[in-house]
């Protein structure tokens, strides 16, 4: 068995959805959604879609103080894709984000994800840490011009 197969068979997703984090902090989704938007808790958001990294959603609540670790973003992604292998296939990305496979071509913004095959190098994992720290909705790192950068095929 190759370590892409077994990482993806036990893979299993940080983030958490909106309806997710909403139950875990005790409010509505539209509240949660606009608390992601005015960047007050952690966020990521590509496409349409925000994805919330539980540990530090959980983090936040605690800390009652919606702060960064204390490296920063940088550490926050480390910490989500630090034990992911360098080059990720359609399948491990799917996993990692909680999503079904065809949905990561809205995601990522790249139409092509949809069709390629099972065991198809899509990118590295250092490409994915780019493109979730551009989506990353921490404004004090972060400007809105430098949230742009799209993940590309490796």
């Amino acid at each position: 068995m190759d370590l892409q197969h077994s990482t993806r068979r036990r893979l299993r997703s940080p983030f958490v959805t909106v309806g997710a984090a909403a139950r875990l902090a005790g409010v509505s989704p539209t509240v949660l959604a606009s608390r992601l938007e005015s960047h007050s808790l952690p966020g990521y958001q590509l496409g349409r879609r925000w994805f919330i990294p539980e540990a530090e959603l959980r983090r936040a609540m605690t800390s009652r103080v919606s702060a960064p670790l204390a490296d920063g973003p940088a550490a926050a992604v480390h910490e989500l894709t630090g034990h992911l292998p360098r080059v990720l296939d359609a399948d491990t990305l799917a996993a990692f984000f909680g999503i079904r496979r065809v949905l990561l071509g809205d995601v990522l913004g790249i139409p092509r994800l949809a069709f390629v095959t099972r065991s198809e190098r899509v990118t590295t994992v250092g490409v994915l840490g780019s493109t979730l720290l551009a989506g990353r909705n921490d404004s004090r790192y972060f400007p809105e011009h430098t949230r742009s950068a799209a993940l590309r095929v490796a």
